[in-house]
């Protein structure tokens, strides 16, 4: 796969500055032997694994563009990256599938919500319930599983240590991952997930007549949608905050699987520029018809409809590319906790570092609280709500 950066990309300047840095320093894998261009060579195909009978297909490639320039489009101004096949004799060529794939019609169509009743949260989202940390897609479906047994279960402690053990047992086996496996395999960035990126996740519920709010304070990024010349030094290249429903069908039949219903990145969430919360926001969520009045740009909060469905999933992105993009204060990625503190799977879990709603744990003012109330309790606030003063939780 070969693809073209435009002047000004962090790559192409530090090889332009330090020859030879991206190629001899480190040896890169993913570079050609004794290359300096923009070429990456990697494997064309993957197995399906446990759920598809180990049948070989086609390799995926994610490319991913964070925060480009608004006026240069979606892509950034250069065009998608061109791949082939080729043979060590030097033929180049393309396989392709006959007819669409299952996969090729599910490529950016239009999906419907999934509206549900109303509901409230549930045991493992309550308001003691803090984060987990992404350590790899089957990972997570495993733990979150198990969760939700070993908590119908309560008195059943042989069962949870049961499952922990299994989930361990087959992360290292399928995966070749965990505590226990030889690096890379060892670090909470899995072969489906992006290497830079920490994913803290949380499933959570807001009712009707509800208001679901977070607070925190912004880590600095760098502003780089508005045509700016610099890429400044900040804490993280990129932040966000998505909301997406999972398993409304069946996971084998891909039903209405991660429908996205909302996305705020760092530049779109409101912070003051100075003061004493300078860098701080609150962002709640609700219904249309029970967005609270004082939940305004001009009262400081960022809103966003939470839409139909009352159970979705947080999920928060917290990118890190070291060391001009990096907080080592509070960033939550595996160099400042390690993959064993974080895995609940793992008998040296330790739920306080980021897994409890509070500001005790490793990220303080960095971590994000999870604060539930009625709209009324919301309104409550008054204009230009503190977000270091908001109620935390409220069941009634």
């Amino acid at each position: 796969m070969t693809f073209r950066f435009e002047q000004g990309n962090a790559v192409a300047l530090n090889e332009a500055l330090n020859r030879g840095s991206m190629t001899e320093v480190g040896a890169a894998a993913y570079r050609t032997p004794n290359s300096r261009n923009n070429t990456r060579i990697g494997g064309p195909f993957r197995a399906t694994g446990l759920f598809g009978k180990g049948n070989l297909i086609q390799g995926l490639v994610w490319s991913r563009y964070y925060a480009v320039d608004r006026k240069a489009g979606p892509l950034g101004g250069v065009g998608v990256p061109r791949a082939h096949l080729e043979l060590p004799t030097g033929e180049r060529f393309w396989l392709q599938a006959k007819g669409q794939s299952v996969w090729a019609r599910r490529v950016n169509p239009p999906v419907a919500a999934s509206p549900s009743a109303s509901a409230e949260p549930n045991a493992l989202q309550n308001s003691t319930r803090g984060w987990g940390r992404g350590q790899g897609i089957l990972m997570g479906i495993m733990e979150g599983g198990a969760q939700a047994l070993a908590q119908n279960w309560k008195d059943a402690r042989w069962l949870e240590m049961a499952l922990r053990l299994r989930i361990r047992d087959a992360d290292l086996r399928l995966e070749n991952r965990g505590a226990t496996a030889p690096p890379p395999g060892n670090l909470a960035a899995s072969h489906t997930c992006c290497n830079y990126t920490t994913y803290l996740g949380r499933i959570a519920t807001c009712g009707e007549g509800r208001v679901l709010a977070l607070t925190g304070k912004l880590p600095r990024f760098p502003r780089t949608r508005e045509g700016e010349p610099v890429m400044t030094r900040s804490e993280v290249r990129y932040f966000s905050i998505v909301r997406y429903q999972m398993f409304a069908g069946s996971f084998f039949d891909m039903k209405d699987i991660v429908t996205l219903y909302g996305g705020l990145m760092d530049d779109e969430i409101l912070v003051p520029a100075e003061g004493a919360n300078k860098d701080w926001y609150i962002i709640a969520y609700s219904r249309k018809k029970d967005r609270p009045a004082n939940a305004t740009a001009a009262n400081g909060v960022t809103w966003q409809d939470w839409g139909p469905r009352s159970e979705q999933v947080l999920q928060v992105r917290w990118i890190n590319v070291m060391p001009d993009w990096y907080g080592p204060d509070f960033s939550p990625d595996p160099n400042n906790i390690p993959l064993h503190k974080l895995a609940w799977s793992d008998p040296r879990f330790d739920p306080s570092l980021i897994g409890q709603n509070t500001r005790d744990g490793f990220m303080k003012d960095h971590h994000i609280l999870i604060h539930y109330m009625t709209r009324q309790q919301f309104e409550a606030l008054g204009p230009k709500p503190d977000p270091r003063k908001i109620p935390h939780w409220n069941d009634r």
